[in-house]
């Protein structure tokens, strides 16, 4: 049985972006599908326990959660039915000011 969570399409275009930077870094391995299938994990995890994760007051104001995925990577989300992925970006981007202007 699926999960029920919607991906945004900033998201999408994020995890295709990472997937390919990560295919370009290390090509003989498969880095990215399992990135690519980490982020689906989370995504479904998020969606049967909506609410897990943890506010960042320091980064946003705005109504989200955000779920570390693989150690480098925020999944940044709203929880509410059906759950809402609105990011998927490495921690070392500069989430507030992505955040300030995407998700209000």
């Amino acid at each position: 049985m699926s999960a029920d969570y919607t991906v945004a399409p900033a998201a999408l275009d994020e995890i295709d972006e990472i997937a390919d930077w990560m295919r370009k870094q290390s090509p003989e391995t498969d880095i990215d599908l399992r990135f690519i299938d980490a982020i689906y994990e989370a995504f479904e995890l998020l969606a049967r326990q909506p609410g897990v994760g943890h506010k960042r007051q320091d980064l946003t104001d705005q109504p989200v959660l955000f779920w570390t995925v693989m150690k480098s990577f925020a999944v940044i989300y709203r929880n509410r039915p059906p759950v809402e992925i609105v990011h998927v970006m490495r921690w070392s981007r500069d989430l507030s000011a992505v955040l300030g202007k995407e998700t209000s």
